[in-house]
Formats: structure tokens, C-alpha cells, sequence
């Protein structure tokens, strides 16, 4: 093995701190860590209104996203009237795993987490993702967030502790509708199975945590801007941030928010009710897995090649997410698989847009996720769960949604590399992938053909004389004879996505909503047909629109699938041996309005018709991007005062205020941290500074500071005085004010293993000194003790200075899951 220099400072700084070990040993603090595996090579560009930071390779996905932005940030202006100051600062990470590690956003960032908008400098910090259709939603959602702060920002009204009146649905909500609009089959599923059910929500009610703020917040301004107008978003918005929710629907759309919940459930109803009179409101197949038996998150199921058993991801046990061996007959839990994970330094489970694989002999389990900043492939055998081995795939930092091939030579990915999205085969032993495609259009979700010959897979080219993604996913095979792909004739304008293949190979399985309700689909290979094999009011769905929902046996004709219902997401069998399916059009007839959103009057959407045109008619937005180099310049985050007062008593005149200011790069990787405060006279000001480095894996930063501290005591004693040249006995009352002042200089660094482990020391010098300054007043002997004046002694020997080395080390361990108060896992 070559040993690199990486390798060196590791051993020496380990070492050091062992040696430190021998001095003093004394425990710090718990907490999981964000791990900063590498630092990472910003470069710059700028157009008009953004300022991109990436260290992405590929100049022509840089300047698209730069264009789209420019897109985005025109669009939201149709609604946000007012202008931003300053260009909105981009940072895009090449991959989720990357995204993790960045130091622009505080704590830790969840696999969930598409990207965030910090309110400080209104920094927009999100990864690329598989698909441009995501990255473009994602983006446009960021950006209104950060038009969001920024109104916030420039009113002398109102500031950032105004969105403390704005609940999240509504901030959240209105992102999801203007980067999405008013039609979305997934966010339409949701209010189905709300009025299914009989829990649709009155406005005052979507703060609860059973309603979802980005669906229901969608919906809501969609709601608004269809029933009033998109002209009063932005009053509506403002408002709030003034007067808070109730009010603002007053005064802005002129009824109380009783009165505009029954409008909008009413609308609710008048669409969606015919609609699913038509559909099953009772779930097709059998029941496997929901809240009785497992949590009310049960999704990516993944079955055996003989259809005995599956895998799925749930939250039964409440404070985490784990996998579960299950069987596809009862739906009997045997037993939870990964708790010998947190064994193995995975940082997290990367499956709720990806399911795991099974081998073909069925005895091993692979699935995907993410440790040291990279996505890793797990395998376990089974029934135990026990993981044999895991490794990383060089050159493929980010991958999802395993596949086993049938010969069980090879596992099959959708792999992230400098953006674009691809098919890598994976061999078993060597671990070395071979990349199949090589375009800038999206591959997800691949699945093999029975004898291995083809594989099928979700992607947003539909056809040979395509040139630039499409919003929508289809499906294609890719023949690995011939390395041809083919593009099957799906439905036109929908999403298409989860392709399963039947054990025969003579039809695929599939996902899609081309009527507005998402359900399965069969294709027909011998001749071109479509059937449809579930007709459900609510939907066929994981968490998202891209996550794996469905999962077919190799030997057997049974389908486990993932539904919403009743709130929650619960897994289904379904056997296609006594199953009938239906023959529909590619074409759909009708009016497709089961995805558009309730409104009343139904205003035309300006929003939607923009975000449904093509999207490469736009790219020609930008005249001029500028390329400049990234200076990690220092800019004020944060500056909070606690005033400044004077006054006066018979202790004298004293001062009190203070001041906090933090300073930061626009990564974060270097900040400056100083304080002021007085609480006295001159001498009880105090001070610190403080600097930390996160630039690289190891953090290492200083201090200074100096304290005064202050406590008095009380005597009262006789004593003799001379006034007029005679003595007289008097009451003497004495006020020792004692201060205690420290000087500190200290060094600090933190080294972390993983996300659950860390080392970490500090070394300081101490200094202390004393003052003490008394204070005397006099009085007559006797009642009613007149006062006479008094005195004062200032400096007065209080005790020697003295100064002190201290040191400190401790080994931090902490993977422990939070309930409601405390750590309860």
C-alpha cells in the first residue's frame, strides 16, 4: 500500500493528542459531527442577478444552471416585485454526499434534504441531483426562498424575526407552488386521501405535524391564486410577516380564515369527488405491512427472487428508520436487519429514493448508503442481516437503486458523476464499474430482464431525436448485446417511471400518472398495449414522486407495491394470476384535472403555463457570464447588540451594553467571531475573539478573552472619626467590591472519525488578577443615625496574580437517537 501524505498528519495528529493524554484528561461535550471528508475547489461565475459557486468540471451544465437560475429568478420577480440588492450567492455540491459536508448551513443535513437557503446572507446551497427535472424544481424552490429573506430584509417594517409570524406551511408552501404550480399528481394524491378519509384540514389546522407543510402549503397557494388571483400572493405573504395569518386573510382577501377553509374544502370536493367515484376507494391486493403492524412509513420494498419474502424501510420503531425482513404471504415482520449497521460507520441509510437488491440465489441483500462523504454499497446475508462486506465504487461518488443481475456476477446503478447521471455495472468481486451510457439525459431507477439481456430504466429522453431533457420521465431498454437503447411508446405527456419486469420478459411493469392518478401499468411487449392494473383514488407512491414504489418477484407473479392511504404509506401485495387488467389509450381523452389543484373561480395559472413550456426556449436568458476566482474574502454574518445604558447611583457612574459580531467566508470555512460588553465602570469591560478553520477535515481555531467578574460584600462596624479636629464614634458601613480578572489565550482542534466519533483537545494559558475597591459611608452612633459622608479606597491589594496551564482531551463518542426531550435510542 502507497503511504500518502494524508496518511501522516493523521498518525501525527492522533499521536499528539496521546501525548497530550499523559498531561490532563477531562470530557468534553456530546453531539454527532459533520465530517468535512475533503475541502473542495470553488471556482466562480457570475451573471447579472447570480453568483455561482461550484467546482463541477463540466462548463456547459455550469452555464445551464447559471441560465436557469436567470430563468427562475425572472419568474419569481413576477411575483416578489421588489428587487434584490445583491446577486444571490449559488453553491452547488456535485452529489448529495458532498452536501452534507458543507459549512454554510449549521447541524446536520438529512438524506432528504434537497437543498437549503440560509436567512444570514441569503446563500442558496443545494447538490445536483439525478434528473434536470429535480435539480430545476429544487433551484426554483431555493430561490424563492431567498427572494422570501430578502423582502423580509429591505423594509424598515420588518426584519428576519418576522418570519417567526409566517408558519412554515406557508413559506415552505409557496416555494413548492411557484417552482411546481397548481399541477401536481403527488400533492393531488394527498387531498384525495384527505377527503377519502375525512381529515381535510381548516387553515388553522396545517400547522399540526400531521399535515405535511409542503404539500399542504402547495395546495393552499394554489388555492389562493386561483381563487383571487396571483397578484395577491405577495400581499398575502407580507402581511403575515406583519400582522400574522388570521388577520392578513382579512384585510388582503377579505374573509375570515373559517369562512375561506369551507370554500376551499368545498372546491376540494367539487373536483376530486366524481373523479374518484370512478376509482377503488377500497386498496387492491392484500394487506402487508401499515400502522398495525409496522409504522406509518413504510416504503422502498424490495422482494425475493422466489416471492417468499421482501425488504422494506419503516419507522416502526418510531425514533429511527430501519430495514425489515418480511414475508410477502402474511406480511409477518421475522426480523429488523439493519441494527448491526450502526456497527459498520454508516453515517445514514441512503433508501428512500432507492430500494435495495437481492442476489439471485436469495441469500444476500445489497442496498446503498452514505460514509465519508460517498454513497457505499452494503451486502448482507440473509436471514440475519449480518453485513459481509462493503465498499465504495471508484470514480461513482453518489449511486442509487441497486440492481443484482441474474447471473450474480454483476449489481447494476444509476450513478452521479460531475453531474450527469448514468448506468454503471458494478462487478461483484473486482468492485470496478463499467459505464453503459454516456449522455447528459437522466438513467434512474434500472431493473434487468429476467435473462439478463436488457435493462429497463426511467430517463427524461423519450425519443432518438431529442435533444435536451424533458420534464416528464419515460421508460427504455438498453440491450446489452447490442449497447442500443430503445424508447417504448408510453403515455405522451406524464411521468413513467419504476419499471418492473414480469418473470416471463414478456411485459414491464410501470408507474405512472397520465390521468392524474398514479397507479400501475402494464406493458405489453408483443404488442405495443397498455393495461392498467390498479384504479386507486388516492395512489401508488413513496415519498416522492422518483422513489421506488413497486417491486416484482422473479419466479412468481407477485407484485408488492407501496400506496398512500389514510395518511400513511403502507405496502400491499397484489398476485397478477387472479388479477383482470384494463386496457387504456396512450391518449388520454378526457380533461386530466385529477392533478390540478382545487381552486373556485379558477384563475389561468400564469404560473403553471410557465413552468409546463419547454424549457430549452429559455436558455438564451443570460447575455453575459463572468468567470472570477474564489477569494475566501470576509464578509459580517451576524451582528446582534444589547444596547448601551448609563447610570448613576451612590456607587458612582457605570455603563452597560454589549455587542456580538460573527464573520464568515461564503463558505464558512473561516470565521471570525468577536464580543464586546461593559457592566460597570471602565475597568469591568470585557472582551473575546475567536477564530475557527473548517476547511479541512481536521478544525483547529484560537482564542482571547478577557473577563472581569465582580461579587461585593457587606460590614458594618464602629469606628472613630475626626471632624473638626475632634473624634467622634460613629457606625461605619463598608461595601468591598472585589473583581476578578481573567486573560485567556487557548488553541483548539477537533479530528472526526465519522458522523458518530470524534477526538478532540485544547490547550490554554490562564491569567488571573485582583482588584478590590472599598467603599465606606459613615453614620452617628445613635438613632436616627445621621448620615456624614463617606469615602472611598480604590486598587487595594486583593490577593497575587497567578497564571496556569490547561489542557484537555477527550475521545467523543455519541450515536444516540433523539425523542421528544432527550436521547431515547
Amino acid at each position: 500500500m502507497k503511504f500518502r501524505k494524508k496518511h501522516f498528519f493523521r498518525i501525527v495528529y492522533i499521536t499528539l493528542f496521546f501525548v497530550l493524554s499523559g498531561i490532563s484528561l477531562n470530557a468534553q461535550y456530546f453531539g454527532k459531527n459533520k465530517v468535512k471528508y475533503r475541502p473542495f475547489d470553488f471556482k466562480v461565475k457570475s451573471s447579472e442577478n447570480i453568483e455561482l459557486y461550484y467546482y463541477i468540471r463540466d462548463d456547459s451544465l455550469v452555464n445551464s444552471i447559471m441560465e436557469s437560475a436567470e430563468i427562475w429568478r425572472a419568474r419569481h420577480h413576477k411575483i416578489f416585485t421588489d428587487s434584490l440588492g445583491n446577486k444571490i450567492p449559488l453553491i452547488l455540491y456535485n452529489h448529495h454526499g458532498d452536501f452534507q459536508q458543507t459549512g454554510v448551513v449549521g447541524g446536520l443535513i438529512g438524506t432528504t434534504t434537497g437543498g437549503v437557503t440560509e436567512g444570514l446572507r441569503n446563500r442558496v446551497t443545494m447538490p445536483l441531483t439525478y434528473s434536470y427535472a429535480q435539480t430545476r424544481h429544487v433551484l426554483g424552490h431555493e430561490l424563492v426562498h431567498a427572494h422570501q429573506y430578502n423582502m423580509m430584509m429591505i423594509r424598515d417594517s420588518l426584519s428576519l424575526k418576522n418570519m417567526a409570524n409566517i408558519p412554515l406551511w406557508m413559506t415552505e408552501g409557496l416555494a413548492e407552488y411557484m417552482s411546481i404550480g397548481n399541477r401536481d399528481a403527488h400533492t393531488a394524491m394527498w387531498l384525495r386521501d384527505a377527503l377519502l378519509h375525512d381529515y381535510f384540514p381548516a387553515i388553522k389546522d396545517l400547522s399540526r405535524p400531521k399535515y405535511f407543510p409542503y404539500r399542504w402549503g402547495q395546495a393552499f397557494w394554489a388555492f389562493v391564486g386561483g381563487t383571487f388571483g396571483e397578484d395577491k400572493i405577495f400581499d398575502l405573504y407580507l402581511e403575515t410577516a406583519k400582522i400574522g395569518v388570521s388577520d392578513a386573510l382579512k384585510k388582503v382577501l377579505g374573509m375570515p380564515a373559517d369562512s375561506l377553509s369551507k370554500r376551499w374544502k368545498a372546491a376540494a370536493v367539487q373536483q376530486y369527488d366524481s373523479l374518484m367515484q370512478l376509482k377503488r376507494k377500497n386498496p387492491d391486493g392484500s394487506p402487508l405491512v401499515n400502522d398495525q403492524n409496522g409504522g406509518r412509513l413504510n416504503i422502498s420494498p424490495s422482494v425475493s427472487p422466489d416471492g417468499k419474502y421482501f425488504i422494506f424501510l419503516s419507522e416502526k420503531n418510531i425514533f429511527s428508520l430501519d430495514l425489515y425482513l418480511a414475508e410477502v404471504k402474511t406480511g409477518k415482520i421475522i426480523r429488523k436487519l439493519s441494527k448491526n449497521s450502526r456497527l459498520t460507520h454508516i453515517d445514514a441509510l441512503d433508501l428512500f429514493e432507492s430500494s435495495g437488491s437481492w442476489s439471485p440465489d436469495g441469500s444476500k441483500f445489497c442496498f446503498t448508503g452514505y460514509a465519508h462523504g460517498k454513497n457505499k454499497m452494503y451486502l448482507a446475508s440473509l436471514p440475519k442481516g449480518k453485513i459481509d462486506e462493503e465498499f465504495f465504487v471508484e470514480g461513482v461518488p453518489s449511486f442509487q437503486n441497486p440492481s443484482w443481475s441474474p447471473d450474480g456476477k454483476y449489481i447494476l446503478v444509476s450513478g452521479l458523476v460531475q453531474g450527469k447521471s448514468d448506468l454503471y455495472l458494478v462487478d461483484i468481486k473486482t468492485h470496478q464499474p463499467k459505464q453503459l451510457t454516456h449522455d447528459l439525459f437522466a438513467q434512474i431507477q434500472p431493473t434487468w430482464s429476467p435473462d439478463g439481456r436488457y435493462i429497463a430504466f426511467a430517463t427524461d429522453k423519450r425519443s432518438d431525436e431529442q435533444n435536451f431533457p424533458s420534464l416528464k420521465m419515460s421508460i427504455a431498454l438498453y440491450d446489452t448485446q447490442t449497447k442500443k437503447i430503445e424508447y417504448l411508446p408510453l403515455f405522451p405527456d406524464a411521468d413513467n417511471l419504476n419499471p418492473q419486469f414480469l418473470p416471463d420478459g414478456k411485459s414491464l411493469l410501470f408507474l405512472s400518472d397520465y390521468d392524474g392518478f398514479r397507479n400501475i401499468y402494464q406493458y405489453d411487449f408483443a404488442d405495443g398495449k397498455i393495461y392498467r392494473l390498479t384504479n386507486l383514488a388516492t395512489g401508488v407512491s413513496g415519498i416522492t414522486k422518483y422513489a421506488t414504489a413497486i417491486s416484482m418477484s422473479k419466479k412468481k407473479n407477485d407484485l408488492v407495491f407501496c400506496m398512500y392511504d389514510n395518511s400513511m404509506y403502507m405496502i400491499r401485495r397484489l398476485d397478477l394470476n387472479w388479477f383482470d387488467p384494463v386496457e387504456v389509450t396512450r391518449e388520454n381523452t378526457g380533461d386530466v384535472i385529477a392533478d390540478i389543484l382545487p381552486s373556485i373561480r379558477l384563475h389561468p395559472s400564469d404560473i403553471t403555463r410557465k413552468l409546463r413550456e419547454k424549457p430549452e426556449e429559455y436558455l438564451a436568458a443570460v447575455d453575459t457570464i463572468i468567470e472570477q476566482e474564489y477569494k475566501p474574502k470576509f464578509k459580517l454574518d451576524y451582528i446582534s447588540s444589547g444596547g448601551i445604558g448609563i447610570a448613576t447611583g451612590r456607587y458612582g457612574t457605570g455603563m452597560a451594553g454589549g455587542i456580538n459580531m460573527l464573520f464568515g467566508d461564503m463558505m464558512n470555512d473561516n470565521q471570525v467571531y468577536v464580543g464586546a460588553m461593559l457592566n460597570g465602570e471602565l475597568q469591568d469591560f470585557g472582551g473575546q475573539a475567536a477564530y475557527l478553520n473548517r476547511k479541512h477535515r481536521y478544525s483547529w481555531g484560537g482564542s482571547m478573552m478577557h473577563y472581569p467578574y465582580r461579587y461585593m460584600t457587606y460590614e458594618i462596624n464602629p469606628d472613630v472619626v475626626t471632624v473638626n479636629g475632634d473624634s467622634l464614634n460613629v457606625i461605619r458601613q463598608t461595601y468591598n467590591l472585589y473583581r476578578i480578572f481573567k486573560e485567556q489565550v487557548s488553541a483548539f482542534s477537533y479530528y472526526p472519525f465519522s458522523k458518530f466519533m470524534r477526538v478532540e483537545g485544547s490547550v490554554s494559558y490562564n491569567y488571573y488578577s485582583f482588584r478590590l475597591d472599598k467603599y465606606h459611608y459613615y453614620y452617628t452612633m445613635n438613632y436616627p443615625f445621621y448620615y456624614l459622608g463617606e469615602a472611598r479606597e480604590r486598587n487595594l491589594y486583593a490577593g497575587d496574580s497567578f497564571g496556569f496551564m490547561d489542557f484537555s482531551l477527550a475521545w467523543v463518542g455519541d450515536s444516540s437517537g433523539f425523542g421528544m426531550t432527550a436521547p431515547m435510542n
